[in-house]
């Protein structure tokens, strides 16, 4: 799971799961409906944050201490 950020139309924040995430190299490969809010402020803005849970928090029988 991934967090990402975006600024909406008036210029406040927008956080939204994606579950569909990976990467390619060094590049991020994101699935977005072409629809959401989340696509529609990134084609306007042109950038976003990835909020990424540390290693502890992706096994559940590991308590997380990141």
């Amino acid at each position: 799971m991934v967090l990402i950020g975006s600024r909406n139309e008036g210029g406040g924040a927008d956080l939204a799961p994606v579950s569909s995430a990976w990467w390619l190299g060094q590049s991020c490969v994101l699935g977005l409906g072409g629809s959401s809010r989340t696509c529609a402020d990134l084609r306007r803005e042109g950038e976003c944050v990835f909020n990424l849970p540390c290693a502890a928090q992706g096994t559940p029988s590991t308590p997380s201490r990141c």
